[in-house]
């Protein structure tokens, strides 16, 4: 039986916390207001960007996209340091939907230090950028923004955290109890018939983490489920065969750490998950170092690898005797059906639509960023590379603060590799971009 579900009107909580009358007293009084209130304050920012994008990031080769979005902000701050908070992005043609507007709301939540409850951002780990641990961080990943913490979304939550614990400075318990969502991905329109069952249970994680002098770390227990979808063939009804995918449990310890030496920091991050019988480990081990006044190294070493149990393997093979059953059957009904997945056999295609590809065992990540003219120009080339797969994945960015409102920033994502390599299957996914930010 599914979980219960997180209330919605966990949303409303910030919202109606925060109406028209009370905004304007809030922002009226601030510290000098009425000696018989509360002192509050109320702020509000928008940061909106208008640009241009040479093609989307949903798979489907459109090309040439007026792109607009914009990131609502606002913070009400209210007596006991409690604080109503929302975040919302709106946009036009910034997503799969193409020319449409959009709206998602990523944060609408009430807390203070201690308690966080409603639609939240939780954001875990300490390697730069990649981040394993991070398990409560549902992407956008069709949303056309220029960095990738930009894509991620809150997820309503309870947050607990306790802090000082067992009289230690600096070691706190983290607690949060969640309502499952998934990842928003990138994939191809298909003329095989294709659905999703829905998840909408509970997932949950415990993190103890420290922050001392010259070492920080945590360690992490997680239970949920996998973000992204596993598709099968499956008889949607008599005579209809489809895929049908399900988001699989997972279970995962994580642990990560960062610490000074000398002119260096180093971050390592490292997760073991357990999914229904197959092992996935999970492992980012960095070093960052300023090479100049202006100029900050970043190079990591990043492993992935799976392992499938014996009984699980027995299932699976099972499974893909039946899979290839079925999807002759589909093959039958609808020519070239199955051909819409890419070339190659069952198993390389579900693994390219299920996001399953070859172990990593060694690739490299590094970002190169420098300021200069006063900062007000800003230099990055990041990029990551598989070096076993040859696939690789640059990312080089210009951003160029115009005044203390407005900046334009510049860049482009290239992968590359074979069609069985995470980069290699998103090679439509290629886009050059310049957009025009301005905040309010």
């Amino acid at each position: 039986m599914p979980a219960p579900c997180l209330p919605s009107a966990l949303l409303l909580v910030p919202l109606l916390l925060c109406t028209a009358p009370a905004c304007v007293v809030a922002a009226n009084l601030g510290e000098e207001g009425d000696a018989n209130l509360p002192a509050t304050s109320f702020n509000l920012d928008f940061d909106c960007r208008s640009g241009y994008w040479s093609g989307t990031r949903a798979l489907d080769r459109e090309q040439h996209i007026a792109a607009n979005t914009c990131f609502v902000n606002t913070r009400h701050s209210m007596a006991s340091d409690w604080q109503a908070t929302f975040n919302a992005r709106v946009g036009y043609g910034d997503t799969q939907e193409g020319n449409h507007f959009t709206g998602r709301v990523r944060e609408a939540h009430l807390g203070n230090e201690h308690w966080r409850v409603g639609r939240q951002l939780i954001s875990w780990g300490r390697a730069d950028r990649i981040n394993p641990t991070d398990v409560f961080s549902p992407r956008d990943f069709t949303a056309l923004v220029p960095e990738d913490e930009e894509q991620k979304q809150g997820i309503n939550a309870l947050y607990g955290r306790w802090l000082d614990v067992g009289g230690q400075q600096g070691t706190s318990v983290h607690a949060v109890v969640a309502q499952f969502e998934a990842h928003r991905l990138s994939q191809p329109s298909l003329p095989v018939p294709r659905t999703v069952q829905d998840r909408d249970e509970l997932e949950w994680a415990l993190r103890i983490d420290h922050v001392g002098e010259g070492v920080d770390g945590s360690v992490l227990y997680y239970q949920g489920f996998e973000r992204s979808p596993n598709y099968q063939p499956q008889a949607l009804r008599p005579g209809v065969v489809g895929l049908v995918g399900h988001y699989r449990q997972t279970r995962t310890l994580g642990a990560d750490i960062a610490a000074v030496a000398g002119p260096y920091t180093l971050r390592s991050e490292a997760t073991v998950a357990s999914v229904q019988g197959e092992r996935k480990q999970r492992l980012v081990l960095g070093a960052d170092q300023d090479i100049a006044e202006n100029t900050n190294l970043n190079v990591q070493l990043l492993r992935q690898r799976s392992q499938t149990s014996p009984q699980a393997s027995a299932q699976n093979n099972a499974d893909e005797v039946l899979a290839a059953a079925q999807a002759a059957g589909l093959a039958a009904m609808q020519a070239n059906a199955l051909a819409a997945l890419g070339p190659g056999s069952l198993s390389t295609a579900l693994g390219r639509l299920n996001q399953q590809f070859d172990d990593v065992p060694v690739a490299i990540s590094y970002r190169l960023a420098t300021r200069i003219k006063n900062d007000s120009i800003r230099l990055e080339w990041a990029g990551l590379w598989a070096y076993q797969e040859q696939a690789h994945l640059l990312r080089p960015r210009v951003y160029y603060t115009l005044n203390d409102r407005s900046r334009l920033i510049a860049g482009f994502d290239h992968f590359h590799g074979r069609d069985t390599t995470f980069f290699g299957a998103r090679r439509a996914n290629n886009a050059f971009f310049v957009q025009w930010a301005a905040y309010f």
